[in-house]
């Protein structure tokens, strides 16, 4: 499987919660850094603003910027 980079496509956002904007579903995202690790994309509009984040999978957003994703392999 080939990495998809963010400025060509992002995952999809569909899931609604308990919290701000629409969640994706866990990716393996590749930093700018070059290491991997699971995360998902919160997107959405808050005060007027669009946001664009990813979070690591315990909840905390990544410190280094995400270049590409992938879908996790089964």
């Amino acid at each position: 499987m080939d990495w998809i980079d963010v400025k060509t496509k992002k995952p999809l956002v569909y899931k609604s919660g308990n919290w701000d904007g629409k969640c994706s579903e866990k990716v393996l995202v590749k930093l700018k850094d070059g290491t991997a690790q699971v995360a998902d994309l919160n997107e959405g509009v808050l005060d007027g603003f669009e946001f664009s984040i990813w979070y690591d999978i315990k909840s905390f957003e990544l410190d280094s910027e995400v270049v590409a994703w992938m879908p996790i392999p089964e």
